[in-house]
């Protein structure tokens, strides 16, 4: 799963930046850098991912067959992360409500993201 993401990485920039911000991109640059037990994905940069995807299907940024092709390296390396994470002896369900804190504390975010075209509805 982290080789495919790696793979990923060097060939799918040029889609993951039209989709996710400069500072995710970076953080996917740092995790494409890690090797074995040492590879985790911050929980803050997989919502801010899953974020910036959902927002991209519904502005429909690029086509979304190509956009759901480009999120799957991406659940890949978060499950390698997840794996890893649970190997040191955290349990998944703790794993898993970090995870859902994450995504509850980006929630403005989104809901920004989510209503800024409608600011210039008249």
């Amino acid at each position: 799963m982290i080789e495919a993401f790696r793979l990923a990485y060097t060939n799918l920039q040029e889609i993951w930046s039209l989709v996710l911000p400069p500072n995710s991109l970076l953080g996917l640059k740092r995790l494409a850098a890690t090797d074995g037990p040492a590879f985790r994905m911050p929980e803050s940069l997989w919502a801010r991912i899953v974020f910036d995807f959902l927002l991209a299907y519904r502005l429909r940024t690029i086509n979304r067959g190509h956009l759901l092709g480009a999120l799957t390296p991406l659940y890949l390396a978060w499950v390698a992360s997840h794996i890893n994470i649970t190997t040191t002896g955290v349990s998944s369900e703790n794993h898993i409500e970090a995870i859902a804190n994450a995504f509850e504390m980006d929630k403005p975010y989104l809901v920004s993201r989510w209503r800024w075209p409608d600011r210039f509805n008249p």
